[in-house]
């Protein structure tokens, strides 16, 4: 009798514990004073404000049915009108088949040569640089390769990369012209990343002629951008002459975003951003990962630089809520993009698009799904005469998040797998995650989840806004 009853019990609990949503997909945060539920599969967010639904998510998290305060019956009637509920709100689900190639964007390693000398630069290894100057002939045969394998599409990006895509600035000129001479019925977009630090009437000239949008790498304070990114001959300020280039485009009417790496031990994030908020464009903060060179000091996250991070991390985003609150525009993309993703309900499978929608190509006419691998031999995934080798491809492009070690995690859609190639650089093998990584894309996100849920506490129509890519709220209070 006993062993029936066991038996009974037993079939009980796994027939119930199909009415308890999985760990993976929850997520709990704090704010306001006020605990909510972030569901990933939907990227729907619910207050956690009724008792009984307080006790059914703590009955899942522990997935512990027999101990729940509950009835049977009643988790199995929560589940229902949670579920029912789920159903009727839109999600933005962007399912991305990892196998597909369809190319509209090429990265060119056009320069070989850097004026600066970054401390953490992916480019060098060992002091040198792992590709060299790209002539005009092998950047015009990538584009051309790049527009001949996707002639359905009528519009590209190029990308100018290095090094210093502007010490090269007669290659990035002809390789223009002779691409919208070869292909007039097609749009190219083209942008490069620059040190910002070369800057002449030349430059600004082809600039605003071609409208090309640039991305400057500036780490903030003086004091940071000096140690972090010097002259090679080490004379010079190099913040200053970013400072005194960045005006000069301003006074062209010349857009253009900055962007911070934020290294392994920093202690002045906020300082950072309030500098960039002073500045009045737009920016973006990334965090230092080990390339080339292997680990360094400046990509060393543990426990206690993380902790550090942490308390500067928790005080950005109460920066950014009281600007926010006090009806200031902030200037921060990389925090709107983050919230646009939460209020759009967007759900995605795949970090990027690299190998997929995106290659980059050496001045030797080698590809590689990201300009992160330019240079290491084993990566490439074929070159310009003979194409793409697809099981090759494979290997160098994110992967399904539903299909790697980040299919129990319960920020698997918002952070989708991070950067592959740090993957990489740390394991040489793609598949293996990168434990300290996932600690600081956790940190993030679960930060950019309370300052969005705190904004639509607030103004829930600037949350709208967002999602519609609306971004000068300043003027709907």
């Amino acid at each position: 009798m006993s062993k029936l009853l066991n038996n009974y019990c037993k079939q009980e609990s796994m027939d119930f514990r199909k009415y308890l949503l999985l760990q993976k997909d929850i997520k709990l945060f704090n704010a306001d004073s006020a605990e909510y539920l972030y569901y990933a599969p939907r990227g729907l967010i619910y207050k956690i404000s009724d008792l009984h639904f307080k006790q059914y998510i703590d009955t899942c998290i522990s997935d512990n049915f027999k101990n729940s305060p509950l009835s049977p019956s009643l988790i199995k009637d929560i589940h229902s009108y949670f579920m029912d509920s789920v159903s009727r709100e839109d999600t933005k689900h962007i399912n991305i088949q990892t196998s597909d190639i369809d190319i509209s964007a090429i990265v060119l390693n056009i320069s070989g040569s850097c004026n600066l000398n970054c401390r953490y630069c992916f480019a060098r290894n060992k002091g040198k640089f792992a590709f060299k100057n790209m002539s005009v002939d092998v950047a015009v045969e990538a584009i051309d390769y790049m527009v001949n394998t996707s002639r359905a599409k009528d519009s590209f990006l190029i990308s100018f990369f290095g090094g210093e895509p502007f010490l090269q600035n007669s290659t990035i000129e002809k390789t223009i012209q002779i691409t919208e001479h070869r292909h007039p019925s097609k749009k190219f977009n083209y942008s490069v990343t620059t040190n910002g630090t070369v800057l002449t009437d030349k430059h600004i000239e082809i600039i605003k002629k071609h409208n090309i949008s640039l991305l400057i790498s500036l780490d903030g304070t003086e004091e940071t951008t000096n140690r972090n990114r010097p002259f090679v001959k080490g004379k010079g300020n190099t913040f200053e002459t970013i400072l005194h280039n960045s005006d000069i485009l301003k006074q062209h009417g010349i857009p253009f975003d900055f962007r911070a790496t934020i290294v392994a031990g920093q202690d002045n994030i906020v300082d950072i951003v309030k500098f960039f908020e002073s500045q009045k464009a737009g920016y973006h903060i990334v965090f230092c990962f080990p390339t080339y060179d292997g680990k360094h000091e400046y990509a060393e996250w543990n426990e206690k630089n993380i902790d550090i991070l942490q308390k500067q991390f928790n005080d950005m985003i109460e920066y950014y809520f009281e600007k926010i609150k006090n009806k200031e525009f902030i200037h921060a993309k990389f925090i709107l993009e983050k919230l646009k993703i939460i209020a759009s309900r967007e759900v995605t499978n795949v970090s990027c698009g690299a190998g997929r929608n995106m290659i980059a190509v050496n001045a030797d006419g080698t590809l590689y799904t990201c300009m992160n691998y330019s240079g290491i031999a084993k990566t490439s995934i074929g070159n310009l005469s003979q194409g793409i080798n697809n099981e090759t491809n494979r290997n160098y492009m994110p992967e399904d998040v539903d299909k790697t070690l980040c299919k129990n995690c319960n920020i698997r859609y918002l952070c989708a797998g991070a950067c592959m190639s740090e993957r990489y650089f740390c394991h040489e093998d793609t598949t293996k995650l990168v434990e300290q990584t996932c600690k600081l894309q956790k940190m993030a996100w679960h930060g950019y989840l309370v300052l969005f849920q705190k904004i639509k506490n607030l103004y829930p129509k600037l949350i709208d806004n967002i999602a519609n890519h609306k971004l000068d709220y300043e003027k709907i209070y």
